[in-house]
């Protein structure tokens, strides 16, 4: 995301403008995946249902990542609809280095069929070539920023989540521990599921809604769950017209 963000500034100058690239290539992502088994106004009105999702405009405004991390989503979708087996976990390892809420995505890799030992060691591979650099750069602040400050449960009662309404009347290991077993359960229901991409892509979104829910819930973080439920009506599209045409 740096490598990125940085271009855009020397060439546009304004960040933001990455964001707008990011949200029309998900939309062509849309198109070019719901045409294939449907007619081109369907595809048309699944694209423009990303594109006018609530938040769109307030999270481009605030300069937020989430385009960008969905960008990735919708293109790695894409890889695993269309059989990438290659690129498929090049993708999923530049998603891993770009946010660190996407890790939640992990325990779920395999739910992905055509995604093996192999694949996984590209992902690590991609993985740890563009995130090396910043561990190199400054190893005590990326460790903070990455793991230490995400995996805190304490951030002021500013978010919108069950975390900050447990804190006002609980000790913080009252909260931790609520939280834990919540998600502990939710995954352990989540991974008995049957394999496919849509399975992956249901789970995932799942549990990152739970987690943003109990734990840290902003504007932006929703936002990336509206583009995911999106994902998912144009993985059910596909699918759906799948089952049709068998029966």
């Amino acid at each position: 995301m740096a490598y990125l963000s940085a271009l855009v500034r020397l060439v546009f100058v304004d960040i933001r403008l990455l964001y707008i690239i990011a949200s029309l290539i998900v939309s062509g992502v849309i198109y070019l995946v719901v045409s294939t088994k449907h007619s081109a106004d369907i595809a048309e009105l699944s694209a423009l249902l990303y594109l006018y999702l609530p938040l769109s405009l307030f999270v481009l405004e605030q300069s937020w990542v989430e385009p960008v991390i969905l960008m990735i989503m919708y293109l790695a979708a894409a890889a695993a609809v269309f059989k990438m087996s290659t690129l498929l976990p090049i993708l999923l390892g530049l998603l891993f280095a770009t946010k660190q809420t996407t890790w939640l995505l992990v325990p779920f890799l395999p739910q992905l069929k055509q995604y093996s030992l192999k694949s996984l060691s590209i992902t690590v591979g991609v993985f740890v070539a563009v995130v090396a650099p910043f561990l190199l750069w400054n190893y005590g602040a990326f460790v903070y920023d990455v793991v230490i400050d995400v995996a805190g449960l304490r951030y002021g009662f500013s978010d919108l989540s069950l975390n900050s309404v447990v804190q006002q009347y609980f000790l913080l290991p009252v909260a931790a521990a609520v939280t834990v077993t919540a998600l502990g359960l939710l995954l352990l229901k989540l991974i008995r599921l049957r394999l496919g991409v849509r399975t992956f892509f249901y789970s995932a979104t799942i549990f990152m809604l739970t987690f943003f829910l109990l734990v840290r819930g902003f504007a932006n973080y929703y936002h990336f769950i509206s583009g995911m439920i999106v994902l998912l009506i144009t993985l059910e599209l596909i699918a759906h017209s799948d089952e049709a045409t068998d029966s």
